[in-house]
């Protein structure tokens, strides 16, 4: 019996817990600061706005529009005069953003890690 109440409480709190992860777009809205850190190259400080965009999905990160997939955004573009394959990757937890910016040409991809919060 006191094995059975235990197993119930256990799965109990697994599911409240286990609450939604889910971002909406207010919570991306607000000015991030933070750093940039490259390999081989001293870190940046870094200070960008995140404002909400057109739809419930998207936001604008000092105006460019991106899409979010709850709390995480993942996302690929093509710099149109070099050809290089341009990918940001974000993760929102509370008033925390951190996440990487990779640049890839001609095989070699270099990644930095940001770090930044509200």
């Amino acid at each position: 019996m006191k094995f059975n109440f235990l197993l119930l409480l256990a799965v109990g709190l697994f599911f409240t817990s286990c609450g939604s992860d889910d971002c909406t777009q207010s919570d991306w809205v607000g000015t991030y600061t933070g750093t940039i850190d490259c390999p081989d190259e001293d870190p940046e400080d870094v200070t960008y706005v995140i404002t909400a965009g057109a739809t419930d999905d998207e936001i604008l990160i000092d105006g460019d529009a991106v899409t979010f997939d709850g709390c995480k955004i993942t996302t690929t573009e093509t710099d149109p005069f070099f050809g290089a394959e341009i990918t940001l990757e974000l993760e929102l937890d509370g008033n925390n953003l951190n996440g990487t910016f990779s640049t890839s040409l001609l095989g070699i991809t270099g990644t930095c890690d940001i770090t930044s919060s509200k």
